[in-house]
């Protein structure tokens, strides 16, 4: 996957800005694959993605308040595009916010959606390598809640840098911090589509 800086890492520190959420609105034309990006934290706006239809604003230090807004556009727009597929795809605190989100209305979008999940930090373990840091290192972000494998029976595509360059700790916690330090966290392919609807698994490198 080709390397990729320009989303904001998760990381510790950071100013808290407030964003006006952007709004799908009924004269937005209808596109067949609808995908919609979250992106981590700092990243107020999810901007840095490539090719996406829908970018969700959010305080991206309130992982509730990015479930909400994800929620809210996703219903919007299937009331005015009820064939199209829903696409969300989200990044390290983006991530956790499809995560979230698809646990708790995956259901209703059965055949309709698939998430795509970029270094999660709510991660089951992957092939190798241990659960995300929400399960180890996040007591103080209990919004986070921990790590698990529920996606409200959506098909879930989980990519982790888990070994690449001493790994991502975001999605791996059984890495160490240093890989995080050395940009692993942001090598990643942020072209949504690179990543095909209806997929599922893990690609882990």
């Amino acid at each position: 996957m080709a390397e990729c800086t320009a989303l904001s890492a998760l990381g510790l520190t950071g100013g808290v800005a407030i964003v006006a959420p952007t709004v799908a609105s009924a004269a937005e034309p209808c596109r067949g694959i609808w995908d919609v990006v979250v992106g981590g934290l700092t990243n107020n706006d999810s901007v840095g993605f490539l090719n996406e239809d829908q970018r969700v604003g959010y305080n991206s230090f309130d992982t509730r308040s990015g479930v909400k807004e994800l929620n809210r556009l996703i219903h919007a727009h299937a009331r005015v595009c009820p064939r199209d597929f829903i696409h969300p795809v989200g990044f390290s605190g983006g991530a956790a916010v499809v995560h979230l989100w698809a646990t708790e209305n995956g259901r209703e979008f059965r055949g309709k959606a698939s998430i795509v999940l970029i270094s999660d930090p709510k991660s089951p373990a992957g092939p190798g390598g241990g659960r995300g840091f929400a399960a180890t290192d996040m007591g103080w972000v209990p919004a986070l809640g921990g790590a698990d494998d529920d996606y409200g029976g959506l098909p879930a595509l989980q990519v982790c840098n888990g070994r690449l360059n001493g790994g991502d700790h975001i999605c791996n916690s059984g890495a160490s911090w240093d890989g995080y330090l050395l940009g692993v966290h942001g090598d990643y392919d942020f072209d949504v589509n690179a990543y095909p609807i209806d997929a599922y698994g893990v690609i882990f490198r």
